[in-house]
């Protein structure tokens, strides 16, 4: 029962981060800025060891999107499909979406993902999301992603990584 429920909420958040990720895309293709960003689920506290890990730990909607993206590559690697389009002008990726080719030929994001994901073009708004990775936030301090530590343009590119702690 207990991977049943899981799954359940797990997949409620791919289906969450799917929409992010169709929102963010539109409003960088069409140029303009985005209307509100589409809400996050409601989780049940003690529906799923999932849901409780969240809402115990008190993440907000931007840790658990940063959460759900690294989680995505491994679960459901298919949701990151949208970063693969191909920069027409220069026949390689877009370098916004961060990111990097994973073996499988999918998609594995990084921290510029989350920082185009949370931020979009927006200076100030990446400057204040880098934090949400810094090393007394939520997510590393609790051991869920891990990154190393760098300059902020080393960082940027570290593809995000679960901790297998966490995903146990």
């Amino acid at each position: 029962m207990a991977v049943a429920q899981n799954a359940k909420d797990i997949e409620a958040m791919v289906a969450w981060l799917e929409a992010v990720i169709a929102w963010r895309m539109t409003a960088y293709f069409e140029d303009k800025t985005p209307e509100n960003r589409p809400s996050m689920p409601g989780l049940k506290r003690g529906a799923s060891d999932f849901a409780r890990a969240l809402l115990e730990n008190r993440l907000d909607a931007d840790d658990c999107l940063v959460l759900m993206l690294a989680l995505a590559a491994d679960l459901a690697p298919q949701s990151l499909d949208p970063f693969l389009i191909r920069n027409p002008g220069m026949d390689r990726g877009f370098s916004e979406f961060g990111g990097v080719q994973a073996g499988t030929g999918g998609f594995r994001p990084t921290v510029d993902t989350a920082l185009f994901l949370l931020a979009g073009s927006d200076i100030a708004a990446r400057l204040a999301a880098i934090s949400r990775l810094s090393d007394d936030a939520p997510l590393v301090a609790l051991g869920m992603v891990s990154l190393q530590p760098g300059v902020l343009s080393e960082i940027r590119a570290q593809p995000l990584v679960i901790e297998p702690a966490f995903v146990s």
